[in-house]
């Protein structure tokens, strides 16, 4: 069955992207076929683009459709894309329930036998600063990038409350990249 897409809701088309979202969908499916989880898949996924905004990258519901960030997509990553539709894809089997022992096993096997690093969180934020991808912070609709002076490791927010930014101006915070606590504070919207 070929996956639908809820893109009509965004106004925007796949031919906007650079990726074709059609044959990740199907790449991704057929991998786990490869591996013998085909029984495990069924047709009925439905694969939607959707407003996220955050730190969520997807999601699935009710085992039969798969939400995927609309920022993601704008970023033009496959491996990325692929490794959240992967991801996504392991909440639809049957016997799996959030991240529980069954989903972490089939989500090793997967990163063992095909190469990828399907986690239950993904770090955005180390992402974010190794990638280059600063403009996906304003996709994401963070309003705050705290940075650490020493080490320039930068920390996305949404909200931040007037205690916290005290902790970061009084030095009361520290980097958990290099233990600094001298952060600067950047507001975007």
């Amino acid at each position: 069955m070929k996956p639908i897409y809820l893109l009509h809701r965004l106004k925007i088309q796949t031919n906007e992207t650079k990726m074709n979202i059609d044959k990740l969908f199907a790449s991704c499916k057929r991998e786990l076929k490869q591996i013998g989880y085909g029984s495990k898949l069924h047709g009925n996924v439905y694969l939607s683009i959707a407003p996220i905004t955050g730190t969520t990258l997807g999601r699935c519901i009710n085992k039969q459709r798969i939400e995927i960030a609309k920022w993601i997509i704008s970023l033009n990553d496959e491996i990325l894309f692929k490794e959240i539709l992967m991801h996504e894809l392991l909440h639809t089997f049957p016997d799996t329930k959030n991240h529980d022992k069954t989903w972490k096993k089939y989500a090793e096997d997967v990163n063992k036998k095909l190469g990828y690093h399907i986690s239950r969180c993904f770090d955005i934020n180390n992402y974010l600063t190794n990638s280059n991808y600063s403009f996906a912070t304003n996709l994401a609709g963070f309003k705050y990038e705290v940075k650490c002076t020493k080490c320039n490791k930068s920390y996305y927010f949404h909200n931040l409350s007037s205690q916290k930014i005290r902790y970061f101006q009084c030095n009361l915070m520290k980097c958990n990249h290099c233990d600094s606590n001298n952060f600067i504070i950047n507001k975007w919207k």
